[in-house]
């Protein structure tokens, strides 16, 4: 019987119980005995699931069996998709019928098992999506490694071989991962792990991922290189790839060179949300680059992906399905679309959370049911020849940047400008750490205000604009000036919305319902040849969908409608213009 006061504990009650022999009845009085105690039941379920697979229970028959005992006798029981996770990594379908091998097989998985253990720096735990990690040490530098990922196996490979001159084979290595996770998930403590940048502490950090373990620290007084060593729990690998050491002396602004933008309000509108991107805990505003062909829309979206976040892949290709997108973003920081062509509604409500937050879900590798949560709040970049993304909800998230066409002769090769880059990125690395400590000290003091949607973001880039002497009441001007046009550019890529723009430049309120609402557009476009009924809405109900679409961009140009008003026998829709001033023309002044 085991007894929680008796048995032994930790890595020793893990041994004893996998290393049981099989005629010793042990495991037949496990079958009857109740288990609760933490240091124990992970070693009981592995000796439960060997005693069933030996006397050739396979399949669904085994998962039967083993889920009959966690249900009853261990306390708390293992989740099911637990359970197949664990029968996927520790069973080859069946046990050999050799008891000679079998026991070598397990001799072998405790050499690997105490052999990871006995490292120093060895360190099991869970991230905050409940994914198991190990943290082990390559040559001087702490690595966070994804249990159940081939980067730990391969770890685990040159270990064991160091040590004893022997190979581990792949069935030894997946019973001693298996192991590792359901400790991991069920008897280590929880640390949370980011990708290339993290906050904590009132401090910005940015990994290097350099052989060395090179970390930005970042803080209001200043920022300087530190050890990994000194954040142990913070950052995992990812496809991050290594970043160039940063250099003092630089200035921020030498990045308007590469900034072929139409208007003096965009490029103050990039360069001073750049540094933006390194803080984790801000919602992160969508940057949409768009103009025409061989414009340099390319040439900076990967200039600016390689500033803040270069990682194997890069720039992906247009994306048409989250699907396709979340497994990036449990691995990248900054994720960059180039060419896009068209966005799906479903891709819209996607994007919209990853710029404000949220959780999103994706299967499990190797299970049928089971699923990985975790949270999405990334810097998106998109480029397109045109702006697909009309939706009122994706548009108040995004600031639009256009570029201009070159003229030629005046087009640099596609390497000149690379070696430009690529020679000013230490200083300009450096220097976005030196407007982002600054920025840190000045946002805490600025009184200014902004009718963005993502407030917070808004004001980390005024307090940018501070730093680099642009001056935060001129970039929330330039902010609003480009809501705006953003707003406008919406409404009028819909009928309804164009419409009903014109029809209130001469009456300044309608109230009544959705089918009166049509029938006075229908009305005013009686008057002009250039609207289309059929193109307005198919229907009163088709016709409030689209202004229900519509309503942010409409909100921000200063017209409010409100559909919640009923009386005894009708639902009526008020619009009416709120206090706010027309449109202004582009700033040509320079900063």
């Amino acid at each position: 019987m085991i007894e929680k006061t008796k048995a032994p504990t930790g890595t020793d009650a893990i041994k004893t119980i996998i290393t049981n022999d099989v005629e010793s009845n042990k495991d037949e009085e496990l079958l009857t005995t109740k288990v609760s105690d933490p240091m124990l039941r992970s070693g009981a379920f592995v000796a439960v699931v060997r005693y069933y697979a030996k006397r050739d229970k396979t399949g669904l028959d085994l998962l039967q069996k083993v889920n009959d005992w966690n249900k009853e006798y261990l306390e708390p029981p293992f989740s099911e998709e637990d359970i197949k996770v664990y029968l996927q990594f520790f069973l080859q379908g069946k046990f050999s019928e050799n008891q000679n091998k079998v026991d070598e097989k397990e001799n072998r998985c405790m050499q690997v098992y105490k052999g990871l253990k006995s490292e120093l720096d060895f360190r099991l735990f869970r991230d905050q999506n409940n994914v198991p990690y190990a943290q082990v040490k390559v040559g001087n530098k702490l690595i966070n490694f994804e249990v159940q990922g081939p980067d730990f196996s391969n770890y685990v490979r040159r270990l064991f071989h160091t040590k004893t001159g022997k190979n581990a084979s792949e069935p030894v290595l997946k019973e001693v991962v298996g192991l590792l996770v359901m400790e991991a998930l069920y008897e280590s403590e929880q640390h949370n792990l980011n990708i290339r940048v993290s906050s904590k502490d009132e401090a910005q950090y940015y990994d290097l991922q350099n052989p060395a373990g090179d970390v930005v620290k970042v803080t209001a007084k200043g920022w300087n290189i530190v050890s990994i060593d000194s954040v142990p729990f913070t950052f995992s690998q990812g496809l991050s790839l290594e970043q160039v050491m940063p250099e003092r002396g630089g200035s921020f602004k030498d990045f308007l060179q590469f900034l072929n933008l139409s208007s003096e309000d965009e490029k103050i509108l990039f360069l001073c949300t750049l540094p933006v991107r390194y803080i984790r805990d801000v919602e992160q505003a969508i940057a949409y680059v768009y103009g025409p062909a061989g414009s340099g829309k390319t040439t900076l979206l990967k200039m600016t992906k390689d500033l803040v976040d270069p990682s194997i892949g890069g720039i992906s290709i247009p994306v048409r399905k989250p699907e396709h997108v979340m497994p990036l973003l449990n691995k990248t920081w900054v994720f960059a679309n180039d060419n896009i062509s068209k966005l799906s509604d479903e891709m819209s409500d996607f994007l919209c959370t990853l710029a404000t937050g949220g959780e999103s879900s994706r299967r499990k590798l190797y299970t049928d049911g089971g699923v990985h949560t975790f949270t999405v709040k990334n810097p998106a970049y998109l480029t397109g020849i045109n702006v697909e993304a009309s939706n009122s909800d994706l548009l108040s998230r995004t600031m639009l940047f256009k570029t201009d066409a070159v003229v030629d002769g005046e087009r640099l090769s596609g390497k000149e400008l690379q070696d430009k880059f690529e020679e000013m990125k230490p200083r300009l690395l450096g220097s976005i750490f030196d407007v982002l400590s600054e920025a840190m000290r000045i946002k805490p003091t600025l009184k200014c205000k902004t009718n963005f949607r993502m407030n917070d973001f808004a004001m980390w880039g005024a307090a940018c604009a501070e730093a680099l002497d642009i001056g935060a009441d001129r970039f929330l001007l330039a902010l609003d000036r480009a809501m705006e046009y953003r707003a406008y550019d919406a409404i009028h890529s819909s009928n309804a919305g164009r419409i009903l723009l014109d029809y209130l430049k001469e009456n300044s309120s309608f109230e009544g319902t959705s089918t009166e609402l049509l029938n006075a557009l229908k009305k005013f476009r009686d008057g002009s040849s250039q609207y289309d009924y059929d193109k307005i809405a198919n229907s009163p109900n088709g016709l409030g969908k689209k202004l229900r679409q519509l309503e942010n961009s409409l909100l921000e140009v200063g017209i409010r409608i409100d559909f919640d008003n009923r009386t005894a026998d009708k639902r009526v829709i008020k619009i009416h213009l709120t206090p706010k001033s027309s449109i202004v023309s582009d700033s040509t002044d320079t900063f």
